[in-house]
């Protein structure tokens, strides 16, 4: 999730790939997921954006919800 006015969001409009990592240090394990970025819906947008702490009911019509389409997945132990 991000403001489609940050930079992040800037970047996702041009170009809507993204790749992120989950780490488990206890486990010694790392996960990579590279993909395709979809905007999920104005609704899912703004239900993320009110159950977010500190959320004081106003609406913020610049949030924007994404998802992550995998296309590659990597793991990674030790």
């Amino acid at each position: 999730a991000s403001s489609a006015t940050s930079r992040k969001g800037l970047e996702l409009s041009e170009n809507p790939s993204a790749a992120m990592n989950f780490y488990w240090p206890q486990l010694g394990r790392q996960v990579r997921v590279v993909g395709s970025v979809i905007e999920l819906s104005a609704r899912a947008s703004a239900q993320d954006w009110d159950e977010r702490p500190g959320a004081d009911g106003r609406p913020n019509p610049s949030w924007r919800l994404y998802a992550l389409q995998p296309s590659e997945i990597e793991f990674w132990q030790a």
